[in-house]
């Protein structure tokens, strides 16, 4: 018997279904992709960690502390080990406690068997611990994170250790003294070296919720700051990936001038957090060099908060926290960034 031939307008409909179908699949591949991929497309070269999928450093564990949400990651290097410092929630926490993990090679990072090493006690901390940065000065460790606390709007606090264990914690120490930070201060990024014989740090201030700018302080002891300007020294710009509001994330000086990590957020209508650059003076920490026209880590769904950037072995390791919920890390190409630069003379102040 014959086989019944099958009539052209019957193979436009197979074909069709086809390529429908193709596209489906292919829709759902790159969705997939998206979703789990962690850098942006950039102009400038980055590396992501290839051990963990989603690049997943430290995640909720158990029913205790971090039993919820582990993210805020802060970073220094002793010796031949990077010591995290992350901020927790779980039972008994409020918005936040601090747990200390360790790592030999930047990826695989153990916790302290008595974790948590810092937990709310303290008046101007009693909602919780949040968003701890580290520095160390003739060794001695300085701890600087936000106290949660609604009787002042300086919610920048301090704590200063020996052994990244136990801490003396010295309460907050710095106020809003101008119309823009107003409203709150917090998410301190020290720099972690003396220039022109004071310490500096860049801090975030806003008048109004969420409008958030970038500020400047300085201290001669640690202890005590003050502002350094009237002004922020960072603002959101119209039409970029941080037209709403702009954050530090982490600052390290290198021989170009204090490379700063920022997060900004109101680029579109989701408003999801973004992490970028920026580039300051050595000689004049308030003068901004250069600036990202692009994120260097985001994510379509989730928001990226990054607070670490330490030098290993050689190679830059950026960790961030992703959705408020965990923990993720990337090798950047640092020199590689600085280099584009140079050779473009991209400046953006917009």
């Amino acid at each position: 018997m014959e086989k019944e031939k099958i009539q052209p307008k019957s193979v436009r409909f197979l074909i069709k279904k086809a390529v429908v179908l193709i596209a489906v699949i292919t829709g759902i591949f790159i969705l997939f992709q998206t979703h789990c991929a962690q850098v942006q497309k950039s102009p400038f070269p980055f590396k992501q960690f290839e051990k963990y999928e989603n690049n997943l450093i430290l995640s909720p564990k158990g029913k205790s502390f971090e039993r919820d949400q582990v993210y805020n990651p802060t970073a220094i290097v002793k010796g031949d080990t990077i010591y995290m410092i992350y901020r927790a929630e779980g039972r008994e926490t409020g918005t936040g406690a601090f747990g200390l993990a360790e790592s030999g090679d930047g990826i695989n990072f153990t916790r302290y068997d008595k974790n948590p090493i810092f937990v709310p006690e303290q008046k101007f901390e009693k909602g919780g611990c949040e968003d701890p940065r580290i520095v160390k000065f003739e060794g001695i460790y300085y701890l600087f994170y936000a106290g949660n606390e609604s009787k002042t709007p300086g919610n920048i606090c301090l704590a200063t250790s020996e052994d990244l264990i136990h801490w003396k914690k010295h309460g907050e120490i710095l106020q809003p003294e101008y119309d823009w930070e107003k409203a709150q201060i917090k998410a301190p990024a020290p720099v972690p070296q003396k220039i022109n014989g004071k310490y500096w740090m860049y801090y975030q201030g806003e008048r109004e919720a969420w409008k958030a700018r970038i500020g400047l302080a300085y201290s001669d002891n640690l202890i005590t700051w003050t502002q350094a300007l009237e002004k922020p020294v960072m603002i959101p710009r119209k039409g970029y990936f941080d037209s709403r509001g702009t954050e530090p994330g982490v600052a390290v000086v290198i021989d170009k001038g204090i490379f700063l990590i920022y997060n900004g957020w109101g680029g579109d209508s989701t408003n999801i957090n973004k992490a970028g650059w920026a580039l300051f003076s050595k000689e004049n920490p308030a003068e901004l060099i250069a600036r990202c026209s692009s994120p260097i880590i985001s994510l379509p769904h989730d928001h990226v908060f990054a607070e670490s950037l330490v030098k290993f072995n050689n190679k830059w390791y950026l960790y961030y926290g992703v959705a408020d919920k965990w923990i993720g890390g990337i090798i950047v190409d640092l020199e590689g960034i600085l280099d584009e630069v140079s050779k473009s003379k991209r400046i953006i102040f917009e």
